[in-house]
């Protein structure tokens, strides 16, 4: 449905997220640029949200083992949570809060590892300028259409994975930083398994979504297409 053709990406996800967050009759106002009101769905799509954005990758690429989880705790910090992450942030001033700093200027993750990109820098500068708040936002994955590397499994592995898994230090030597070594771990069955839990977990200190485990099981059961 509908029988002439399926829904597109975006309004599928449209759908998914209006029944996760409560499916409620609402009618949401903004201002009309001729005066007055128009109803119309407001979507803001470039709020950070720290359980969904930066949560996941903070966690992977800092409060990792032999960094700043429970046991290691380099320097003192344990970054694996909300309340941990807040001991280096001033909600508001991200120019003096330690955690932007120190990733606008590569200090961490190691210099053996990965650099965060761009975008991930700046996601946490707008999270703390906005308040650093602890909110959570439905994700926006979609598992209707086919799965391809290039189109969701690129930006799963980034947000989870990339920096443990990347660089001259990679973590037990195991590079996740191209399609092709991406797709030979998904091939001998080790990626899956330790997203999984069935061998070791990964990401270690967290859990991939169960809607990023069924990008992964489609993308293999598909062929794990690269576009």
């Amino acid at each position: 449905m509908p029988p002439s053709g399926a829904l597109s990406e975006n309004e599928r996800i449209l759908i998914r997220l209006w029944i996760d967050q409560g499916a409620v009759n609402t009618i949401c106002t903004v201002p009309a640029t001729t005066g007055g009101t128009v109803t119309t769905p407001v979507v803001q799509s470039d709020i950070v949200c720290f359980q969904r954005d930066l949560l996941p990758v903070i966690a992977s690429s800092c409060g990792t083992t032999g960094c700043h989880d429970q046991t290691s705790h380099k320097e003192g910090y344990i970054i694996t949570n909300y309340t941990n992450v807040m001991s280096l942030v001033k909600a508001g001033s991200p120019t003096t809060s330690k955690l932007y700093t120190i990733v606008k200027n590569n200090t961490m993750p190691p210099s053996s590892y990965a650099p965060l990109s761009v975008a991930v820098k700046d996601s946490i500068y707008n999270w703390i300028k906005n308040g650093a708040l602890n909110n959570t936002c439905t994700s926006s994955c979609d598992t209707t259409g086919v799965v391809t590397y290039n189109n969701q499994i690129s930006t799963l592995i980034s947000k989870n994975c990339i920096s443990c898994h990347s660089g001259t230090n990679a973590s037990k030597g195991i590079l996740l930083d191209s399609y092709n070594n991406v797709k030979t771990y998904l091939d001998n069955g080790k990626l899956l398994a330790a997203v999984k839990g069935t061998s070791i977990q990964m990401p270690p200190s967290f859990s991939i979504t169960t809607c990023e485990l069924r990008e992964l099981v489609l993308w293999k059961a598909n062929g794990a297409l690269q576009n």
